[in-house]
């Protein structure tokens, strides 16, 4: 039994898949930048939170 496969065409790698590269470098980048950005949040909050705490536990204003 003798088996014989086409070439592979345009679509099966080339400029699609680098397409896909692309697509999922920006989403990444997005995702990561969004999740910096809330830290810096929570981060500053919480240390808001924290000093206001203090300066009601020991009686200054």
């Amino acid at each position: 039994m003798t088996t014989t496969t086409a070439p592979a065409g345009p679509t099966a790698g080339g400029r699609h898949g680098w397409r896909l590269v692309a697509a999922l470098a920006v989403t990444s980048t997005i995702g990561y930048a969004t999740l910096h950005l809330l830290l810096a949040a929570v981060t500053t909050a919480c240390l808001l939170a924290a000093a206001a705490m203090r300066s009601v536990g020991s009686g200054q204003p």
